[in-house]
């Protein structure tokens, strides 16, 4: 069995601060809700999205 070394503090705590991103987006985008084939269909459902949003191209 390998021995694990653990993440450096700045490392935990930016990778914390990714993921919480991540999931914010997801959540918000209901990306979940959907099963995408193709990352090109993942990403025209994050366009369309981001477009739809009020206040984006502001």
């Amino acid at each position: 069995m390998k021995h694990q070394t653990p993440w450096p503090r700045a490392i935990a705590r930016l990778r914390k601060r990714i993921e919480t991103s991540f999931s914010r987006l997801v959540r918000s985008f209901h990306l979940h809700v959907g099963q995408f084939k193709t990352f090109w269909s993942l990403r025209g459902r994050v366009n369309l999205k981001i477009a739809a949003h009020p206040g984006t191209l502001a």
